[in-house]
């Protein structure tokens, strides 16, 4: 990569920068709290048919602090730290039709759990009201739902597709904006890359998801995101302050040259 001499930003540059900084500030919060549940919602990667993902099918990550977990088994997250400070549970709700033409052949409901990965496949009706009495039973138990995502539309999609509202007082945090922000010097390190590569076009320094369903062949869950990003938001949080810093004298520099 040739390098660049270092210049004073934009005003649009330094509103995109605190932007990311206050999504990355969210994160670190909610992450640092043993009163807060974090949640990644998004159609799951399970039921793919010819690339796309099947819009009845949610899956639903909970990450509860390990102090306070919601569920009984779970397993730790793929993290950096000796101790991680929190506990992934997964349940995947898939919304079973009933075949007006064949009654013979309907499909039937389906429960199985293995390990922390809780799959229900039931009819409309039931499926529905386990997605809700899920996000339910997690705003009852924590004081706050934090809800991270690649791309908070299809998040709300997802939820909305099983009638589920956003949780009264829920923090949303915009994934691909935290990735920008923690990775500005370093680039995205290998371990995201494998998801990141096809999935978040990158242009002048800043981050977006691509449009359409994740490819690859991992896709992009959000909680694969959320591993690395939580735990390394907190060591995060001053860099802006420094961007900031070192831009204003670029611009106090650039201004006595102009000026003689």
């Amino acid at each position: 990569m040739a390098h660049q001499e270092p210049r004073p930003l934009t005003e649009a540059e330094l509103r995109r920068y605190k932007d990311c900084a206050d999504e990355n500030a969210k994160l670190a919060e909610c992450w640092a709290s043993h009163q807060v549940v974090i949640i990644a919602c998004e159609p799951s990667d399970s039921y793919k048919y010819a690339g796309e993902r099947n819009s009845r099918a949610v899956a639903i990550h909970v990450m509860s602090p390990a102090e306070k977990p919601v569920w009984g088994q779970s397993r730790r997250p793929r993290q950096r730290q000796q101790q991680p400070s929190r506990q992934l549970y997964q349940t995947t709700i898939r919304l079973l039709e009933r075949s007006k033409e064949n009654k013979s052949s309907q499909p039937r409901p389906w429960h199985t759990k293995m390990g922390s990965h809780e799959v229900f496949e039931m009819y409309s009706f039931d499926a529905r009201e386990k997605a809700r009495e899920t996000f339910d039973e997690l705003g009852a138990a924590y004081v706050t739902v934090c809800i991270v995502s690649y791309d908070v539309r299809e998040t709300t999609r997802a939820m909305d597709g099983f009638g589920v509202r956003m949780p009264t007082g829920a923090v949303l945090v915009d994934l691909v904006k935290v990735l920008e922000h923690q990775t500005r010097d370093e680039g995205i390190p290998e371990e995201l890359s494998e998801y990141t590569n096809e999935n978040i076009a990158v242009r002048n320094g800043r981050y977006d998801r691509r449009p359409g369903t994740p490819t690859g062949p991992l896709g992009m869950p959000s909680v694969r995101l959320l591993e690395v990003l939580g735990p390394a938001a907190a060591g995060h949080r001053a860099d802006f302050k420094k961007i900031e810093k070192g831009s204003a004298a670029l611009k106090r520099i650039a201004s006595r040259i102009r000026n003689g």
